[in-house]
């Protein structure tokens, strides 16, 4: 009984992460790794109510300000700071990177379309779509930052100058 207590809370503060914007791709690779293992959590009726409003705000409002913050401010800083030898390669970057944007925020609907199906289809069925979607999301948002580290945000740690 104490060991599935500690789970819990385990579980519990990891969750909180949802709950929480990120700051950095490192801060997301955590929160990925969170998010690996929801629908493991998700066999569990009573974690579903628990951890399921936090994934809605995670991905209705953190993952969207996140990307709402990358295409306000640091595309532009990076077009800006890019030497003119690297702006096409940088704006080419941008543009995939904004189109990743719209395919995470649609899988991130289906996800939620999904949760809410958990109560009315067959638990396993809704397990099984569930673990693609989130496969399908954090593979994407992996890649994404991956791609975002290598091509775009070096940019943005030159002097405010550049």
């Amino acid at each position: 009984m104490e060991a599935a207590k500690r789970k819990e809370a385990r579980n519990m503060a990891e969750w909180r992460l949802l709950g929480q914007a990120w700051h950095s791709h490192e801060d997301l690779r955590e929160i990925l790794r969170v998010l690996r293992g929801l629908p493991r959590e998700l066999a569990d009726p009573e974690i579903v109510k628990k951890i399921g409003p936090k994934l809605r705000v995670f991905l209705e409002e953190s993952l969207p300000a996140h990307f709402k913050e990358e295409e306000d401010e640091s595309f532009r800083r990076a077009m800006e700071c890019a030497p003119a030898a690297r702006r096409q390669a940088v704006l080419h970057a941008i543009n995939a990177a904004r189109q990743e944007h719209d395919l995470m925020a649609a899988i991130s609907r289906a996800i939620i379309a999904s949760l809410a199906d958990l109560s009315r289809v067959p638990r396993k069925a809704g397990i099984e779509r569930m673990e693609a979607l989130m496969a399908g999301l954090c593979d994407v948002l992996a890649r994404h930052a991956d791609k975002e580290d290598r091509e775009v945000l070096p940019y943005l740690d030159l002097p405010e100058d550049c």
